[in-house]
């Protein structure tokens, strides 16, 4: 748990001093990305708070989520549609639905 707090901060760090420019043209891809990382994030806090973290699970889990969500936002541009509400509405719920998870086992202790 310590290593993905001090992996999280290091990264906002990074982020903050390197002078990366992103193009606005780019910005709902990286919006989803976001998104699915920071489920990820949670749902293994929450599966490690469980005791049944399957790493090789919850990374196939992730990749097949990412992908899929940045299948769903190309496809949504290339219609001109806005697909791309769907997984972040799905990673929205999760997120929050894992965080009480979170909180329930933090105040059962």
């Amino acid at each position: 748990m310590i290593y993905i707090i001090i992996s999280v901060v290091f990264g906002i760090l990074i982020g903050f001093y390197m002078p990366i420019n992103i193009s606005t043209n780019y910005s709902v891809y990286i919006t989803v990305l976001v998104l699915a990382i920071l489920n990820y994030l949670v749902s293994s806090i929450k599966s490690q708070k469980q005791s049944n973290i399957d790493v090789r699970l919850e990374l196939i889990v992730f990749l097949s989520e990412m992908s899929f969500a940045l299948l769903l936002t190309v496809l949504g541009e290339q219609l001109g549609i806005p697909l791309y509400y769907a997984p972040i509405f799905y990673f929205g719920v999760n997120i929050f639905e894992n965080l009480k998870k979170i909180i329930i086992y933090f105040l059962k202790r």
